[in-house]
């Protein structure tokens, strides 16, 4: 089928989830990566009866409060949504998400306004990120996350919102060169422990001689490592994590 007409789009509201809320000719349009304020032209993915779903191509106007983000590829990276809106804001629209979820599901108004508790930190908070990744033809690895809504690549030097510590190595795995001629392709996940040390892990198995030559160079550093090793004490309780394994920040 002919592909439709891009639409242009005054996003009015935030759904749960992050999905910007238009309305037009009488329909609801949920529109991906747009927030409250923007004029966006859009691209639609699927139309319904009572609602269409539609995704962002491009910001024809910002919203009348939007800060300048703190990441060079934010809006082509797929990692975050929200760094143009201000924090405050951010957190005034998870506490309408609370308070909605709350009377959508069980029909309860809370009688108080509700808080959302701020983080201390907005910038490298994250202990463990995972990154697309692959050796070049010159023997260097390039790595980043994919684009919005794609698996395309988008290539990073380190990444704002990681702890100062993976940057670190990220810098120094940027600046690597291996001697021999290797090929591989996948995913990295990289961990700061508490203990300054990072956890390293390749999927699928990065080739054994790199690996070996990457120990060497970076001897502090764990990868691979077999079992669990101990990444944080706090207030009394002893955390323990592994290559490979899920967990929250």
């Amino acid at each position: 089928p002919a592909k439709k007409k891009p639409l242009v789009i005054n996003v009015t509201d935030v759904a749960f989830g992050g999905e910007g809320i238009a309305r037009q000719d009488g329909k609801v349009i949920f529109v991906e990566h747009a927030v409250p304020g923007e004029t966006v032209e859009a691209e639609l993915l699927q139309d319904k009866k009572r609602f269409a779903r539609a995704r962002t191509l491009q910001t024809l106007a910002s919203a009348p409060d939007a800060v300048d983000s703190f990441c060079p590829v934010f809006g082509s990276c797929g990692g975050c949504d929200w760094q143009h809106v201000p924090y405050l804001k951010q957190l005034e629209w998870k506490a309408g998400f609370i308070k909605s979820a709350l009377f959508k599901n069980a029909r309860y108004e809370h009688p108080e306004p509700i808080q959302v508790l701020p983080s201390k930190h907005i910038h490298n908070y994250r202990n463990r990120i995972k990154l697309k990744a692959s050796l070049t033809p010159k023997q260097k690895i390039e790595f980043g996350f994919f684009a919005k809504s794609s698996h395309s690549p988008i290539f990073i030097d380190q990444c704002p919102i990681a702890d100062k510590d993976i940057n670190a190595f990220l810098a120094g795995l940027k600046a690597y060169t291996f001697v021999q001629a290797w090929t591989w392709q996948g995913d990295v996940e990289v961990q700061a422990l508490s203990d300054g040390r990072r956890l390293i892990h390749f999927m699928p198995d990065f080739p054994k001689e790199a690996l070996a030559k990457l120990r060497q160079d970076f001897p502090s550093d764990l990868f691979e490592a077999q079992g669990c090793v101990s990444f944080e004490d706090h207030e009394g309780l002893h955390y323990a994590t592994q290559a490979g394994q899920f967990q929250q920040v």
